[in-house]
Formats: C-alpha cells, sequence, structure tokens
C-alpha cells in the first residue's frame, strides 16, 4: 500500500524571502546594503507530501494547533503542494492530507512558524501589508490578528497598479475580518468616494514624522481614539504606500505598547522589501526625516521611549483613559 507522508513545512518556515530575513536577523547594518529591486518579499508557506499511488484527488486541512480557524483545500491528483499564506508568527499549525480514493490514506504534520520579523501578509495586488502584532513587549507580546498596517487599496496616479481583486477583498474581510479602515490621509488625496471595503472607513489625516504635529494633531488624535474603541477591531490603518504617515503611526503604536526601538526602527525600514521603496533610517533620502521624527521624541518628558511617547500622544489630547485602553486591547 503506497505511503502518504508530509514534507513540509519544518519547523521555523518564515513568510518572506532570505534576503529580508537576513537584514531582519542582521545588526549594524543599513537596510539599503540588503536592498534589491524587488517587488515583495512576501514567500508563501509551502506545504509539501510524496504519495506514489493513485489518488481521486488530496484534500488538505490546516489551522492552528491551539485553534478552530482550519482552512481546507481540495486539489487534483497530481498535486503534491500547496502554498498557503498569511499564518501567524511563532505559532503552532497542524496540517492533515488526505490522498481520496476507495482506501482514504491521510497523514498528520505540525510545525511552527518563524519567531522573527513581521507577520507579512499576502493580498493579491497590494503589497507592503503586515500584521502590527506579534513583537514582543516587556514582558508579554502585542497580539496579532487585530491591528493591520498597508498601503492604499485603490490605484493611484504613482502606484496605478494596486487593485484590490475580489479575492483580496476576500481576504481582508473573511480571513483578517477588517471592521474598519482608517485612512491617515486627507479626503480630497484619497479621491475615492466609495470606500473600497463595505466597512466604516474613518479619515484621520496626518502627516508623515511628526512633521507639522500641531496642524496635524486632530488626525493622530482621532486615530488613536478609534484604537481605544475594542469595537473597531480588527483594524486596517494606511496612507498611499503604506511607508511614512503609515509607518509614523505604527512607530508610536508600537512604542505605546512597549516594543523596544530596534524593532520598531527595523519594523519601519521594512517597507523597503515592497514596491513603495527603501526606507532607511540611518542613510539616503529618509533618514532625515526619520530623525526629525526621533528628535521629536526624545525632547518629550519620560526616560524610556514608551514614557516619551505617552507624553507625546498626551499633548495631542490622547487621554490617559484612551492610551490605557490601547495597552488592554492590544497586550496579551
Amino acid at each position: 500500500m503506497p505511503v502518504l507522508r508530509i514534507t513540509a513545512p519544518l519547523d521555523g518556515c518564515c513568510p518572506f524571502d532570505e534576503t529580508a530575513q537576513s537584514y531582519w536577523r542582521s545588526s549594524g547594518k543599513t537596510v539599503t546594503s540588503f536592498f534589491s529591486p524587488m517587488i515583495d518579499a512576501v514567500r508563501p508557506i509551502v506545504i509539501a507530501w510524496e504519495y506514489e499511488g493513485e489518488a481521486a484527488g488530496f484534500t488538505v486541512t490546516y489551522g492552528r494547533s491551539d485553534s478552530t480557524d482550519s482552512v481546507t483545500l481540495r486539489l487534483p491528483p497530481s498535486a503534491r503542494f500547496a502554498e498557503v499564506y498569511n499564518l501567524y508568527k511563532a505559532t503552532a499549525y497542524t496540517v492533515r492530507v488526505t490522498a481520496e480514493g476507495n482506501a482514504p490514506q491521510t497523514a498528520e504534520h505540525t510545525f511552527t512558524t518563524a519567531d522573527f520579523g513581521p507577520r507579512v501578509l499576502h493580498v493579491p495586488k497590494v503589497a507592503n501589508l503586515r500584521d502590527c502584532g506579534g513583537y514582543a513587549a516587556g514582558d508579554t507580546f502585542v497580539k496579532q490578528g487585530l491591528v493591520y498596517r498597508g498601503s492604499t487599496l485603490t490605484p493611484t496616479a504613482d502606484f496605478p497598479s494596486v487593485e484590490l481583486t475580489d479575492e483580496g477583498r476576500r481576504v481582508l474581510l473573511e480571513d483578517l475580518g477588517i471592521r474598519t479602515e482608517i485612512d491617515l490621509r486627507g479626503e480630497q488625496e484619497a479621491k475615492a468616494p466609495t470606500p473600497p471595503l463595505p466597512i466604516d472607513r474613518v479619515f484621520c489625516t496626518v502627516n508623515g514624522y511628526l512633521e507639522y504635529l500641531e496642524q496635524y494633531r486632530e488626525g493622530y488624535r482621532r486615530c488613536f481614539a478609534l484604537l481605544a474603541d475594542d469595537r473597531r477591531y480588527p483594524v486596517y490603518f494606511h496612507c498611499t504606500g503604506g511607508a511614512d504617515r503609515t509607518g509614523t503611526v505604527a512607530f508610536l503604536l508600537g512604542a505605546l505598547l512597549g516594543v523596544s526601538e530596534e524593532e520598531l526602527v527595523k519594523d519601519y525600514e521594512f517597507t523597503s522589501f515592497s514596491s513603495y521603496g527603501i526606507r532607511d533610517s540611518r542613510v539616503g533620502t529618509y533618514s532625515s526625516y526619520f530623525q526629525m521624527m526621533k528628535t521629536a521624541l526624545d525632547a518629550c518628558d519620560g526616560e524610556t521611549l514608551q514614557q516619551k511617547t505617552e507624553s507625546l500622544l498626551l499633548s495631542i489630547g490622547v487621554t490617559p483613559a484612551e492610551m490605557a485602553a490601547i495597552q488592554e486591547n492590544l497586550l496579551q
């Protein structure tokens, strides 16, 4: 009788390519030294199996080992692998493969995803999407699956190839369960009177890197007030490329939650592995902008980055109760 055997994935499987992995594991090197003009560093996790017999088809079921969120795929007799995306970071998964036929045979396999870097996401024809969760925050972790950062979901003059396909819409609404879209642009800049998703879209107009903070304080205040409301989750916030304005809000949010500065900088720079271009905090065009943000934070009261971020948010009208609610919502 032919034997069905699952051969992949192995523990530590990573959803982004080797160049991006090398960057994340590096110390002391700039992201510019790893940069190449790639389109997207996101890579699938491959479930693979061996079977020498004849099968009517294969059924693949996978899901988190401690959850009921399983996904089932039905594949043709010739299939020997399946590519899957958007798995949680540092999480144990169970996969079952069944060779269908007169004498069906099932194999089971467990694996754990990589525990480093961001949880990157794959949405067809949209780039630079990732989960804000999964990072260590002191003696705990930021919850995954609640706050997502990324790019616009509709084409712009600079990025006309962006297109939210039916499959992309399904991923965002069904797989990720997005309930609120926070658009960090102005309504006129967005030029999309019809929301790309049939959910609540809120404009919170800001400028990147805390530049002209007084002028844009209401946009920042409103954004963090929304994040304090647990009825809004899961949330997707974005600007155009998910790089500058989005990167600023993501940095402030992570700092408020207690994520280390090192990981927050790397998360900001990870945009360099998307089609939206390099973002380097130390050299090149954007380094001066990033340092402007750091200078603004350094001038705030407090001994730690978290305390300084709390002081900055207080100065623009975010209340202590709202900050405490955000921490309650997002910390394990």
